[in-house]
């Protein structure tokens, strides 16, 4: 393999990280941390998902069912309260909408998930005994 096609494939990988960070909610890091951060959490979760089967899309909610979250029907979410979360089934992994700031209305990794990602991977990572 060439220099060339290794640095287009480091760059490939560079800009897939910086686009899955995009995914989490990190409006609480300080600004220096976040880059940072946000790739750990990303490699982080990237094990969890590695070791577990893909939820059924039917689970995941569509459109409609935020639109009917919003409006009182939250059968698909957790709790009844705002911001609306999802959990993937049988994980601890959140998805909440943020309610404030410049992302309001998107879907992110929550922070308090992003909290517990350390410690989780460190558990998932863990060889068996």
């Amino acid at each position: 393999m060439t220099l060339i096609r290794t640095r287009e494939i480091w760059a490939r990988a560079a800009m897939y990280l910086y686009r899955a960070a995009g995914g989490l909610d990190l409006s609480e890091m300080p600004p220096a941390q976040r880059e940072v951060v946000g790739i750990e959490t990303v490699l982080e979760i990237e094990e969890f998902l590695d070791r577990m089967p893909l939820p059924p899309l039917s689970s995941i909610p569509s459109e409609l069912t935020v639109a009917a979250a919003r409006e009182g029907s939250r059968l698909a979410f957790v709790g009844n309260d705002l911001p609306l979360r999802w959990n993937i089934p049988d994980t601890e992994i959140e998805i909440a909408e943020v309610t404030k700031g410049p992302r309001n209305g998107e879907f992110l990794f929550s922070t308090t998930f992003r909290v517990r990602v350390p410690v989780m991977f460190r558990v998932c990572a863990a060889p068996s005994l």
